[in-house]
């Protein structure tokens, strides 16, 4: 906000505090906008904030993904199972209807119907957790009502039980979709990799042979794969093996191999 003027943010004046470059005219009207707040990122100075601009958020309906846990209900795949079949023989009876149209129609009803299960799983898991969870409040009031604790401290432990195991199960189902939102979302493709190539090319019409410039063109062939053939290619091992040091590799041998093993190490791999 003040380009000309250092600030420093620690009451020492040792720690700087970063700015922005902005134009006065700006910084006036902004002056009155900007605000101090707590800093949750560390360091003894508060935190900065000026609003640049604020644009309205059309708000999107999310998109609805099948959820792994509703195909583990046999009842919901038998449900499917019978739609599926009902369309298939509609199709099969008459071959003049528009089964891409049946088709389309089929899916955008089982896909309401499935969002309808869905919502209705979700709302009895947590009636099923809160249920649970007063169940267990109840035996403890009971427990500690009652006279002698040991006799109802076995419907406690398995109220304890049912509610925590049926607590981890909500975590690892909520778990495992928030994983499945993130992989699918990293792993989808986005514009950049699916856009259209370039439709021009940069020809390559003259080449540098020895400090002079060369527009011939199978001298500029020939030169363009010399070049990046001696780049993509492995050089050739043409180095003849030192005696030396194969003297000394062979005298350092305490042993040698007997038939068999000579026979295991040159099997091909």
């Amino acid at each position: 906000m003040h380009p000309h003027t250092k600030l420093y943010s620690g009451p020492g004046r040792v720690n700087r505090l970063d700015y922005l470059f902005v134009s006065e005219e700006l910084s006036s009207q902004l002056n009155p906008t900007a605000k101090y707040g707590p800093n949750a990122y560390g360091g003894d100075h508060l935190t900065h904030t000026v609003t640049l601009s604020e644009s309205p958020t059309t708000a999107t309906k999310g998109y609805w993904r099948l959820p792994r846990e509703l195909l583990a209900d046999p009842n919901i795949r038998q449900a499917i199972t019978m739609e599926a079949t009902t369309l298939l023989d509609r199709m099969r009876a008459d071959a003049d209807l528009n089964h891409g149209a049946m088709w389309y129609g089929w899916l955008k009803r089982m896909r309401r119907q499935l969002i309808k299960c869905h919502r209705l799983h979700t709302e009895s898991t947590k009636a099923q957790l809160q249920h649970l969870y007063l169940r267990l409040a109840a035996t403890k009031r009971a427990m500690e009502s009652h006279a002698d604790h040991d006799i109802l401290m076995a419907d406690v432990v398995a109220a304890q039980l049912a509610y925590d195991t049926a607590k981890a199960e909500h975590c690892q189902n909520a778990h495992d979709r928030q994983f499945d939102f993130h992989a699918n979302s990293n792993e989808r493709g986005t514009s950049h990799f699916f856009r259209r190539p370039l439709g021009t090319k940069v020809p390559i019409n003259y080449v540098t042979v020895d400090g002079s410039m060369v527009t011939d063109e199978p001298t500029v062939q020939s030169t363009f794969t010399s070049h990046w053939r001696s780049i993509m290619t492995a050089p050739r091992d043409d180095a003849r093996p030192d005696n030396d040091r194969r003297r000394a590799v062979l005298e350092a041998l305490t042993k040698r191999l007997d038939m068999a093993d000579r026979e295991s190490l040159d099997q091909p791999i």
